[in-house]
């Protein structure tokens, strides 16, 4: 077997148990843990107005509305960070992908450091990343109306060493959003590609009406 076959095939078995352990955590943590819990360091999913009105990786302008119809998980960052946004393309891309066999879920990347005009950098990083995630970029104006209805946080942090330009510190939270356009969970985005799975595997069944509210 091909190293890529195997890896699908454990990526499958993985998912098909994703779930249950899902559940099983859910359990032990009473969901109280900020991965699973709907409250997220102070705002909770009613809190939250999602929209926005942006220009994707290849100049189309976009909204929320054109990604209704299927799950997606949006999360806000920057291209050039060097900090904690590569580990959340990372988990975020692998959690997609060991959710496949439950269901479909876009990754949607709002990038704060983008030029609008010029997609070819943000097109050629989201295309790296994952085969269905799709760059958000907009003007001065569209990112601070988009990160004020999401509850995005950020504040500008001295430079370390080797550094170059505005850094800045922000928040990581993910919004996993259903098909009706919203926002069914939010999940920490510093946590593990397993753990991020297991809670949109919660959210999904609880939309199919197989896992109950409490």
């Amino acid at each position: 077997m091909s190293p890529d076959r195997a890896l699908r095939a454990l990526l499958t078995a993985a998912a098909a148990s994703l779930l249950t352990v899902g559940l099983a955590a859910a359990d032990a943590a009473g969901e109280g843990s900020e991965t699973l819990a709907p409250q997220f360091r102070g705002y909770s999913v009613e809190d939250i107005e999602p929209v926005f009105a942006l220009t994707d990786h290849t100049g189309a302008r976009v909204t929320e509305r054109d990604f209704r119809g299927e799950w997606a998980v949006l999360f806000f960052g920057y291209s050039n960070c060097t900090d904690a946004c590569p580990w959340i393309f990372g988990v975020v891309a692998e959690a997609v992908d060991l959710m496949e066999s439950r269901a479909a879920i876009r990754p949607l990347f709002v990038d704060f450091s983008a030029d609008p005009a010029k997609t070819g950098p943000l097109a050629e990083l989201v295309d790296a990343l994952h085969p269905r995630m799709v760059g958000l970029a907009g003007d001065r104006r569209a990112l601070f109306l988009a990160g004020r209805n999401w509850k995005m946080r950020r504040m500008q942090r001295s430079r370390r060493p080797g550094e170059t330009g505005l850094q800045w510190h922000h928040t990581t939270r993910l919004y996993l959003l259903t098909p009706q356009g919203e926002v069914a969970m939010l999940i920490d985005g510093t946590a593990g590609a397993r753990q991020i799975a297991g809670a949109m595997a919660i959210a999904v069944a609880r939309a199919e009406g197989r896992y109950p509210e409490k």
